[in-house]
């Protein structure tokens, strides 16, 4: 196997590359590559100038993680590059201007960069929109622990949910749905912020008037590093997000043994053959509350150590760097084929 000197890496922002590309980093060691990594942050000047840094990197290969990085870089990128695409959001989705102005743009892009995406509904997207076929990968690699971890024992439920605070994550779907249908000894707790004045966020006055009226039913974190512990507490995680790519929160909710409960989506349906998982579409929420309410006992009862040894072998850091360093070394055909 041949050496490689250098890989660079490009995300918009460092937190998520510091808390999701750990497989990335390590197969990139396994293959003997030097890592540099470029967050370019927010705002024009930062974006400008790392365009700059990746004109200047032109020499090597680099790996671009996220649509929006994609459409900044892509003009100037070679078929050496790869492109991944960590999630399928607005920017793709739909029929809209935006959306077919996107899926035009990547096309005319596109040089025979390799395409990897981590769900197969987000393969046949890309598919469709570039004419080539993406390689796909189960996730970016979790570090799941080698037995379930110890859940202490409560009074009531806690349920949680965690992300950007976003409507198309269906935020102020199940904080609405929870307002209504909760017991007195229910808790939700929200952990994450809003996406820097995205027009998608739901208002931070919002959560305020939400938590405050609440009486302490309803819980805003705000941003937090320690959400794997944090979910020690927690007995359902949800998740109604419109579209996932391979969500981490979701490998979290595995990890501490909660049971989880879905939007039917790509990257949620990637879970759908595993015990402890409930699928609901969110405008049914309400619904499974209240049949939550009425079994509780058996809705939290499922094997959570044959649960945690599938995610391992699917979705584990391990296996996920073998499959990048696979991606990394093999033949393009061999991947795609």
């Amino acid at each position: 196997m041949a050496v490689m000197q250098k890989l660079w890496f490009f995300s918009r922002d460092e937190r998520t590359h510091r808390l999701f590309r750990s497989s990335w980093h390590h197969a990139a060691e396994a293959c003997g590559a030097a890592v540099q990594v470029v967050c370019r942050g927010f705002g024009a000047s930062n974006a400008f100038a790392a365009l700059r840094v990746f004109i200047g990197a032109s020499g090597h290969r680099r790996v671009i993680f996220g649509t929006s990085e994609v459409c900044l870089y892509g003009a100037f990128s070679g078929k050496q590059d790869i492109w991944v695409f960590t999630g399928l959001g607005r920017l793709l989705i739909g029929n809209g201007l935006t959306s077919r102005a996107i899926r035009a743009l990547l096309r005319f892009m596109y040089r025979e960069q390799m395409l990897v995406v981590l769900n197969e509904a987000d393969r046949e997207v890309i598919q469709r929109a570039i004419g080539h076929n993406p390689v796909v990968l189960e996730g970016e690699g979790y570090r799941f622990p080698p037995t379930p971890m110890a859940r202490p024992a409560r009074q009531g439920l806690t349920f949680a949910y965690v992300g950007r605070l976003l409507k198309s994550k269906g935020v102020d779907q199940l904080v609405a749905s929870f307002a209504r249908h909760s017991r007195p000894d229910w808790t939700l707790m929200l952990i994450g912020d809003s996406d820097f004045s995205n027009r998608d966020s739901v208002p931070a006055e919002q959560i305020r008037d939400l938590t405050q009226s609440s009486q302490g039913k309803i819980i805003s974190t705000g941003f937090r590093s320690d959400v794997a512990a944090l979910l020690l507490e927690v007995d359902v995680l949800i998740s109604l997000s419109r579209r996932e790519g391979l969500p981490f929160a979701i490998l979290d909710g595995v990890a501490a043994g909660a049971h989880l409960v879905l939007s039917p989506v790509p990257g949620h349906l990637s879970f759908d053959s595993l015990p402890g998982v409930t699928f609901v579409e969110p405008r049914e929420l309400g619904r499974l509350f209240e049949e939550i309410s009425d079994n509780t006992a058996s809705f939290l009862t499922f094997d959570r150590a044959a649960r945690l040894a599938m995610c391992e072998q699917r979705f584990g850091h391990d296996a996920i760097t073998a499959s990048i360093k696979d991606l990394l070394t093999a033949p393009r055909s061999a991947l795609t084929s």
